[in-house]
This record gives C-alpha cells, structure tokens and sequence, in this order.
C-alpha cells in the first residue's frame, strides 16, 4: 500500500484524502510512472491539531 511522503500515512485509493502526483521517467529507452502522494490541506489541518 502506498504511503505519503509527507506524513507517512497509508494511502486509500478510494478517498480524497491525498493528493496524488504522477511524474513519467524515461530510463534507457524504458518507460515508468513514479507516483508520489501528498497531504492536502484538511490532513494538514487535522496533523497540525494533534
């Protein structure tokens, strides 16, 4: 499962809980997807009154 790479929380594909940011990468003719996932403002608010 992924994780954020802000607040290292499991990502459920099926909330919009984080943001979700896909970067293409081309490595010897080969072609990849790396995905990062971020909070957003509500999961930045929730870890700010914790």
């Amino acid at each position: 499962m992924p994780q954020c790479n802000v607040c290292m929380d499991d990502i459920d594909e099926e909330e919009d809980t984080h943001i979700e940011v896909v970067k293409p990468m081309e490595f010897k003719g080969a072609k990849q997807e790396i995905r990062h996932y971020y909070c957003t403002i509500s999961c930045l608010l929730e870890q700010a009154r914790d």
